[in-house]
Formats: structure tokens, sequence, C-alpha cells
């Protein structure tokens, strides 16, 4: 197999498994944050933000990835502006009601996407 078979082969992989990844860190961490634990590792490992998940969108557009595949991406995506949001525009000052309003769009694209499913 030549370099650059490889290589589109590994770019392919990383694009559909990335933003499975990202979910699953974004979940982990908003229940290690509820439950009161430092939670750096996660952070660092499952991190990203939001240009990564407009590359993300636009190369699953690109590669034609089904719906749910993008959902991921908006989950994520949701997740990083709320959390910009919070951080750049609106102080909380309270670390629950930052948990809470995650949850709360987390559970809105969650219904979204399932009545979106619905609909065929």
């Amino acid at each position: 197999m030549s370099n650059n078979k490889l290589n589109n082969k590994m770019f392919i992989f990383t694009l559909k498994y990335l933003p499975i990844v990202l979910t699953m860190g974004v979940f982990v961490s908003i229940i290690l944050n509820n439950l009161g634990i430092l939670n750096i590792i996660v952070n660092s490992v499952s991190g990203g933000s939001l240009i990564v998940n407009v590359n993300l969108y636009f190369g699953s557009k690109v590669f034609k990835f089904c719906k749910w595949h993008r959902i991921l991406i908006y989950y994520t995506s949701i997740y990083y502006s709320v959390l910009l949001f919070n951080f750049y525009i609106y102080d909380i000052g309270a670390f629950t009601d930052h948990v809470n309003t995650t949850l709360i769009i987390s559970t809105l694209i969650y219904i979204i996407a399932y009545f979106n499913r619905n609909k065929k």
C-alpha cells in the first residue's frame, strides 16, 4: 500500500471517529464536573474548539456521511459555543449554572434529533 493511500485512509478514519471521541469526552467531562472531580486529563485529551468542529462538519458533508454523524458535531459545537459565551460574554459566577445550561442545551439537541429522525 502506498503512502498516499495510507494517508487517505487515516484521514477518513480520523474524520469518522473524532466526533465520537470528542462527544464522549464532553459527556464524561460534564459527568465529572457534576461530581465535583477535577478532570484535567479528560479535558486535555478530548478538548476541542469550534474550528475543529467546522472542519469536521465540512468534511462530513464532502464525504457524504450520514446525518447522525453530524449530530455529534452539532452537540460538541453547541457545547463549545456555550462555553465561549459563558467565558467571554456572560459571567455566571457559579459553576452549577454552567453545567445546567450545558445539560439543557444538550438535551434540546437530542430532542431535535429525535423529532428529525421521526419525520421520515
